[in-house]
């Protein structure tokens, strides 16, 4: 299902990604799936997915031991709404948050990592 870009397996950033371990957590590729196939999709499930297929197209993810995830072995990635504190994420370096309904939301999250990509200031 991988090669049919159906799902998404993440495994455990400590480990690595090893064929013969379990991974951590599987994701459909992307929400228009995510919709398609799930009556009612969780909104965190939701944020989860959208963020692992924007940052997949240039970074190697994984899943951290906290967190929700982590691109290349460097940036932790934490999602969720409005009200998402920095409990999960507290004392990680290089670690953000990415919540919606706010201004910016998840929807122009793709094009401002797109953005400090070209511009060479972040990853």
């Amino acid at each position: 299902m991988d090669k049919a870009a159906l799902v998404r397996r993440l495994y455990s950033a400590d480990s690595g990604m090893n064929m013969l371990t379990k991974p951590e957590k599987v994701l459909f590729a992307n929400t228009n799936l995510m919709c398609c196939l799930t009556p009612r999709a969780d909104d965190g499930t939701m944020r989860e997915t959208f963020l692992a297929s924007q940052l997949a197209v240039a970074h190697k993810l994984s899943m951290p031991s906290q967190g929700d995830l982590v691109a290349d072995g460097r940036w932790f990635f934490e999602a969720g709404g409005k009200n998402k504190g920095f409990s999960q994420i507290k004392g990680i370096e290089n670690s953000y948050i990415v919540a919606d309904k706010i201004d910016i939301g998840r929807y122009l999250f793709s094009f401002s990592a797109c953005f400090i990509r070209i511009k060479g200031t972040g990853f």
